[in-house]
Order: C-alpha cells, then structure tokens, then sequence
C-alpha cells in the first residue's frame, strides 16, 4: 500500500518561515557588510534567489567550515544600506515598496546581485510614471542601465514634450542623446527657432560644465528649411559659441546662402518636422502614358515625334518626399497639355509655362487656391527652359514652335508682381530640350537640339543683369538632349538616359558619372535633404513594323547626392514611393505643402 500526500500550508509555511528568518536572524550563516551595516543572512536563500551569490558561494575562497560559517563576511562595495535593505525584504518575502525616489537606486542594486525580477519591477514602475518631469533623468537612467525599452520610451515623451520641459533639464542631456532628439523628424515643436534657443542653451551649458562637443554635427539637424534668415543671422551667426567654430560659422553662411538661393550643399537638412504640418513634396503637371506616339522615337528623331497631345490634363500629383509611398492627388489644372511643358517653383506658387493650344500659356498653382492663368507668353514654345532667377522673376530660354517647327532662340522674362512677360534677349544660338540652372544672375544651359536635329555640346551662359548671352570654352564630354539638372552646392548635376555630370560652376570642368544614369528619358529630377529623387520615365524603341513602342516607369526613386559626388562605383538607388501608373514626367518642381 502506498499514498502521496501534500500539505495544504506548506508553501504558506515555507514563505512565512523564510521571512521569519530575516527579522529574527535565525540559523544566519554569512554577513554581508554593506556601506559599514552588517546583514544576517542565510547562504541557501540568498544563492536560490541570486544568481550572483550562488556563483559567489561556489567559488573555493568563499568556503568555510561549519564551525566558521556563522563569521563568513561578505562585503558589498557600492551600495547604499537603505537600498540593499529593499532588496533583501524582496529576496526573502517577494515583496518591495517602490517609490520615484528609491527606485532607481534599488535597481542598481537589483542588477548588481544579479536579481532580475526585481529589476523587471523597477523597470515597468518607471515605464508607469514616465513624465515631462522626469523622462530626461530617467532617459539617462536607462541609457546608464542599458534598459533599452524604457530609454525608448524615455525618448519618446522627450520628442514629444520637448518644448515643455526645463531648459535646466534638458541641458543635463549627452551630446549623443540630443543629437537622436534633434535628427528625429517626430520632435514636437511651435516652430524651429525653439529647436536652436534650445540648442544654444544647451551648449552654453556644455561651455560652463567644461564638456566637449562638436556644435558643427547638431547644427546639421536642425530644419533649416523653417528658420528665416534674420533669425539665422542676428541670433545665431553672432552666437559666441558659435562663432568661434570655424566650421559652424562657414556652415552658417552657406544655410542664409541657401534660405536666399534654394541651393542645398552637404549637412543641410530640409525635411519638416511632423508636427509643423507641412513637408516636402514633388509635384506633377500632366502624366503621360505614351499610350499612343508617333512613327520616330523622341530620342533620335524629336522634330517628327508630335502628334498631339498625349499628356492627361486632369492629372496632377502630389509625391511626399519624406513619406515613402504616400501619392496623393491635387486640383487639376484646366487648359490643354502638350508634352514638354516646363514647370518651375517661387516659394509657395508653381508656375506651368508653355501649355494651352497655342503653346503660350502661363499657369499659376497654389495649394490653397489652386489654379489660375497668368498672362501669356509672347512667344508660344515648349521643350524650352524655365528657371526663377530671384522670387519675382522667371525666364524661359529656348524651346521649339510646334506649327513652324521652328528652334528659338529668344527669352522672355516674367514678373510675378506685375504679370507680365518682356522679351529680354537672345541665346547664342536656338536649343530646345536642353537643361537649365541658375546661378546668381546667370542661367547655364546645357546641351539640347539645335537646328536640323543636330545635338549641342556647348554650354551657353545667359546674364540677367546685362541681357546677353556667352558660350562657354569648356563644352560638355559629349553632344547631350533631354539632361534634367539640379544645382548642389557650387555644382550643376545633369543627368539623362545614358549619363550623368557634375560641373563645377567655380572651374567650369565637368566630371563623368556614368553610372547614375537614369536609363529613362521625360523623367522628373529633384533634389532634397541631400538626396536625388528620379521619377517614372520611359524607354523606346521600334518594332518589327517600324511602330514606336513604350516602355515607361511608375517608380519614384532616390540616391545620396555626395554617391555622385564622390564617384561610388555602385548606383545605390533606393525604392521611394510608386505612381498610379506607369508614365513619363514632363512638368515637376519640388514644394513645401501641407501634410494630408
């Protein structure tokens, strides 16, 4: 006969009879002597809890014989007695009281002995109570304690709560941990001026508390898209701290050159936070399918490519540029749309030139009004150039008659204040779908069409201030048509279907980048926060019946512009968003617009 039988009250017993152990210092077989306070405690209890005294109490220096082990001590360097009392309450009953001022030293104590339980306690009672108040401290806690979630949390209420917590808090942060503030595009902040009278404390307090850092590499993330130039030169460039960084000063100065010309260099960061509720964005005047094309393809034969519109007038897109995938609709725009429009940006107003029947008319966009005519060209063109050269003034250069199937040579000048255009000048010689950018006063066009279907090689410089027109010495490596260009820096980048080139506006030499070719001719071309964004496009060529077939591309996508400056032998372009369809993009500009 046999019979298993269990207690009712043994675990209860058992529990209560540990505890008893502790407060009546019973049957104690070491002492740990913690900050001059000794502790009666029991071997087996501690080593069953601890994984620290288990392996302490394995180790031969710390055997004794039964006749010593009552004066076996211990000492535990490093820890407050208060604190270790906590812990020893929890190791023997299971319990602990936390409160926000012992919490934080009883899990240092927790993880010293290796009590992970408790340090889970600690870790969720301060993940409970993370405030405005304490979230920089306990952020430092957790970054000191390597608590990865509650540092992450920590960081979350900082982006969220930044402009409400102390300065006096907030200079306590590392450099390091105001650097992942600053570069997060989640910060909440009224305006970006917060974000550098923030920054400017915090560096003088850096200054007092004889810290070193590297304002140069903060200063890179701020949006400097958001602040305005007065505010850039009367608080920052004569701030003491930075002024005497070279490298911060010459930075500044580049960031008013840019707030004034719109031409982005390395460092400078241009997306809008999220709570700004605007962002950076492409925008698209007409798709075309290339549904249906003529019997020549654009490429070798243009003159003969027309055969009426292809473009769908009622479509005009909006791409976030921030926003992976996020491509949304905006008003139409109500006029017809041949291809080869151009399209140019002066700040919150898109102008769309070269539409209508006869080619000449001139469109103004604005995302809280939408559409309206501006009065017409003098002369009608399309394949032209069309560049702002200050906020008020915008030229086109160029461009093809469509009736006359004439090349120009004329520009035209229009004021934004006054709307009206002016005949201006002439270039040296007539060019249509060449590339344009402008420096300064002057317009560089590169490459295009002459006349009899002949591709240019030269680069004709346009003066707005003297109305004439030069021809460079320096020519491009080749003949080129249909380049997009975007100014960086002291630089031009052209690229086409087959190539890619810097020019150095300062040396006026060009540099070959072959590989970041776009494979693609009639795509769109932006530049933002230092990347290059390429969109849709298409390829051509002729069938067996001598008809001209498509191939076009809805992929919106991007690469770093210092790859191409610095001449990676690898095109590393990155997926960015999809269009509805497959198209070729004729008229695009990048905008500031509200976020939807």
């Amino acid at each position: 006969m046999s019979r298993n039988v269990k207690s009712a009250t043994h675990s209860d017993e058992l529990v209560k009879g540990v505890a008893k152990l502790l407060s009546a210092h019973k049957q104690s077989d070491v002492q740990l002597k913690v900050g001059g306070k000794i502790f009666r405690c029991h071997k087996l209890v501690l080593a069953l809890k601890s994984p620290y005294f288990d392996e302490l109490f394995q180790s031969p220096s710390s055997s004794t014989s039964s006749s010593a082990a009552a004066d076996l001590e211990i000492v535990l360097s490093d820890i407050v007695p208060d604190d270790f009392d906590k812990v020893l309450q929890f190791l023997y009953t299971g319990e602990a009281e936390l409160t926000d001022q012992n919490v934080q030293n009883i899990v240092r104590t927790a993880d010293a002995i290796k009590l992970q339980e408790l340090s889970q306690f600690c870790g969720d009672y301060l993940l409970d109570s993370i405030s405005k108040s304490n979230c920089v401290r306990r952020w430092l806690f957790a970054e000191e304690r390597n608590l990865d979630v509650l540092a992450a949390a920590c960081k979350s209420m900082c982006l969220k709560e930044f402009d409400k917590i102390l300065y006096s808090e907030l200079n306590s942060l590392s450099e390091a941990m105001m650097k992942e503030l600053l570069e997060d595009d989640s910060l909440v902040v009224e305006d970006e001026e917060y974000v550098c009278e923030t920054l400017m404390t915090w560096l003088k307090s850096q200054t007092h508390s004889a810290s070193s850092v590297q304002p140069y590499h903060l200063l890179t993330h701020i949006r400097w898209s958001a602040v305005p130039v007065e505010y850039i030169k009367t608080k920052l460039v004569s701030n003491s701290i930075l002024k005497r960084d070279n490298k911060c000063s010459e930075f500044l100065s580049k960031v008013i050159s840019y707030r004034r010309s719109g031409v982005q260099f390395s460092g400078l960061s241009t997306y809008r936070r999220s709570s700004s509720g605007v962002e950076q964005c492409v925008v698209i005047v007409g798709l075309d399918t290339r549904s249906t094309v003529g019997w020549y393809s654009y490429v070798r034969h243009p003159i003969s490519y027309y055969s009426g519109p292809q473009v769908l007038p009622t479509s005009v897109l909006r791409v976030s540029l921030q926003r992976q995938n996020h491509v949304t609709n905006a008003q139409a725009i109500h006029t017809a749309m041949h291809i080869d429009v151009a399209a140019c940006v002066s700040g919150k107003e898109l102008y769309i030139t070269g539409a209508g029947q006869t080619d000449k008319e001139t469109w103004k966009w604005e995302s809280a009004f939408g559409w309206t005519k501006c009065a017409e060209m003098i002369e009608g063109r399309r394949r032209h150039c069309a560049t702002f050269v200050n906020s008020t003034s915008m030229y086109v250069l160029g461009g093809f008659v469509t009736k006359a199937k004439t090349t120009l040579d004329g520009v035209e000048q229009y004021n934004t204040a006054t709307n009206k255009w002016t005949k201006v000048g002439k270039l040296r010689h007539a060019v249509e779908s060449a590339a344009c950018a402008a420096n300064k006063t002057s317009i560089y066009v590169f490459g295009g069409i002459g006349q009899n279907d002949k591709d240019f090689d030269r680069v004709q410089v346009f003066d707005t201030a003297t109305k004439l027109c030069t021809e460079l010495t320096q020519r491009l490596p080749r003949p080129e048509r249909l380049l997009r260009a975007v100014m960086w820096d002291k630089s031009v980048i052209l690229i086409n279907h087959r190539t890619c080139l810097v020019f150095d506006l300062e040396q006026q030499t060009f540099q070959q980048r072959d590989q970041f070719a776009a494979g693609a001719i009639h795509f769109g071309l932006v530049l933002e926060n230092q990347r290059i964004f390429i969109i849709g496009g298409g390829t051509s060529q002729i069938n067996a019946a001598g008809k001209q077939i498509w191939t076009c591309s809805d992929e919106v996508k991007s690469v770093a512009v210092m790859d191409i400056i610095n001449n990676q032998t690898t095109a590393n372009w990155l997926h960015h968003a999809t269009l509805p369809m497959p198209v070729v993009v004729q008229a695009f500009a990048s905008m500031t617009l509200s976020r939807t």
